[in-house]
């Protein structure tokens, strides 16, 4: 369970924002065949990525909620940078129509990159709402 823990760490933190929750979300995915659903047979193994089975689901499971949670604080991490980041008056946007304002520039990137990585745990998350988890990941879900 600690190597498959490690290798799908190593597999999430090399994929840089927002494709560390693309990657999160496929092995969600993944783990969600693993353990099976109501209309669904579980698998045994991964075809993606074998590291995910029986025997290593519940780690995975630990794993990928606690990436969710990790992304949760840097989302939130976001949404305070952004409300700090001074707005543009709406007289200095209409003389400058032609130029853009630096200030309102990175506001839009910063909301832009919120907006994927809420888009994205969404989809990790929404995975595991699908999984009839039970004991300790349940409680880790909630």
């Amino acid at each position: 369970t600690s190597a498959a823990r490690s290798l799908m760490m190593l597999c999430i933190c090399l994929s840089p924002p927002p494709n560390d929750l693309t990657v999160a979300h496929t092995m969600a995915q993944e783990l969600l065949k693993v353990m099976g659903t109501d209309e669904l047979d579980a698998v045994e193994v991964s075809s993606v990525y074998p590291i995910i089975n029986a025997s290593s689901r519940s780690g995975v499971v630990s794993f990928l909620l606690h990436n969710a949670d990790a992304a949760l604080v840097d989302i939130e991490w976001l949404i305070s940078k952004i409300k700090l980041q001074p707005q543009a008056k709406l007289s200095e946007m209409q003389s400058e129509q032609h130029n853009t304002w630096n200030g309102d520039a990175s506001r839009v990137k910063l909301e832009g990159a919120l907006h994927s990585r809420v888009q994205q745990l969404v989809l990790v998350l929404s995975t595991f709402a699908q999984m009839s988890l039970t004991g300790a990941s349940a409680e880790q879900f909630l």
